[in-house]
């Protein structure tokens, strides 16, 4: 099986770069690129949740590993919000040498595999009421009209 990878985009680009996901894409771990203009100097500063409710992550340090100054976050699966919708993330990243901050984001719409309410479409036939009507025709044919 392949490892699929997935990177952070700019303010301005994130939304477009939205994936749809299920639950059968949220790998045990999950791989983040960094920028490599940010790789060497940045470290992971803060996380938070914007959509669908803002809110800022205080324990992500026990979610996301980074070994030294690998490009790479390695991302436990259990960290991102799986009900259904558009869910985006702002990560803040900090340049350790001029200690500018820097956002990137990440979005996706999750798609459930197993809604819990059945589409309209789904109800039983049983439930349908369709009236009736047989008639004959002028040769004495019979045949049904659907009301």
């Amino acid at each position: 099986m392949s490892t699929v990878t997935y990177q952070f985009y700019p303010y301005d680009k994130y939304l477009q770069q939205q994936r749809a996901m299920s639950l059968s894409q949220f790998e045990h771990f999950m791989w983040f690129e960094i920028p490599e203009e940010l790789a060497l100097t940045c470290e992971l500063y803060k996380v938070e949740e914007l959509k669908p409710t803002l809110q800022i992550i205080e324990d992500y340090q026990g979610y996301i590993q980074r070994e030294g100054r690998n490009r790479w976050l390695q991302f436990l699966g259990d960290f991102f919000n799986k009900s259904a919708g558009l869910h985006s993330y702002k990560f803040t990243f900090v340049d350790t040498i001029s200690e500018e901050l820097i956002p990137l984001f990440f979005a996706y719409t999750f798609q459930d595999d197993n809604p819990s309410r059945p589409y309209i479409y789904m109800r039983p036939r049983s439930r349908i009421q369709v009236e009736r009507e047989f008639l004959t025709m002028d040769d004495g044919e019979p045949y049904e009209r659907i009301l």
